[in-house]
């Protein structure tokens, strides 16, 4: 006989298995609740960011060690070469998966010979990593248009996610209840993401 005490524990405590039916896989609706809808998950990240932002090697060599040593044009082009767009999902999804670097055709309005090669890249994650304050703002961007920006992309992200529902519906249908999940999901990403950059922002002005 097991202890009645771990029993009693093990009755109160919800089970993934105790959440769906019997041979029933958790669907997206299920991991949307428990996990994107939670406060704590949006806690855990705030607090993940926070931790990398004050760590001494992210500032000796990404903050000194790689942005502040660009020019003041290539940090302005890193952060506003991010702003999603519907072309953008369209070329990144045309990409053959295994281009190799020599193949890139170079960029010529980048100063930094790095980013002629991997800077439309890296572009995406810049813009966020600015409005999350992990990264200093470009000397051309103002604190204001920062904020506007987030909310900005934040509609601009949602549509892309409508496009590629409507495109499913009409091209593929027998997958558009999954896609119907995924952009769920996907729209409470795009909250959480906007949610903690406001608030980033917001502890930055303070």
């Amino acid at each position: 006989m097991g202890n009645p005490e771990t029993q009693k524990n093990a009755e109160r405590e919800p089970t993934p298995e105790g959440n769906a039916e019997k041979g029933e896989v958790l669907s997206l609706g299920h991991a949307k609740e428990t996990l994107i809808n939670s406060d704590r998950l949006q806690t855990k990240f705030l607090f993940a960011i926070d931790k990398i932002k004050n760590h001494p090697q992210w500032h000796s060599k990404v903050v000194d060690g790689f942005w502040n040593k660009l020019s003041v044009k290539d940090r302005e082009l890193l952060y506003k070469g991010g702003k999603p767009g519907l072309f953008k999902m369209i070329k990144k999804g045309a990409t053959p998966i295994g281009m190799l670097p020599f193949n890139v055709t170079p960029s010529l309005k980048y100063d930094d010979n790095r980013l002629k090669f991997f800077g439309d890249k890296i572009s995406e994650s810049a813009r966020s990593l600015v409005q999350l304050d992990m990264l200093p703002a470009p000397e051309g961007i103002p604190s204001d248009e920062i904020k506007k920006d987030i909310l900005s992309d934040k509609k601009s992200l949602r549509q892309l996610l409508t496009v590629v529902q409507v495109l499913v519906t009409l091209f593929a249908p027998e997958i558009a209840p999954e896609i119907g999940e995924a952009k769920q999901i996907a729209n409470q990403l795009i909250d959480t993401k906007t949610q903690m950059a406001s608030k980033q922002q917001e502890l930055k002005a303070a």
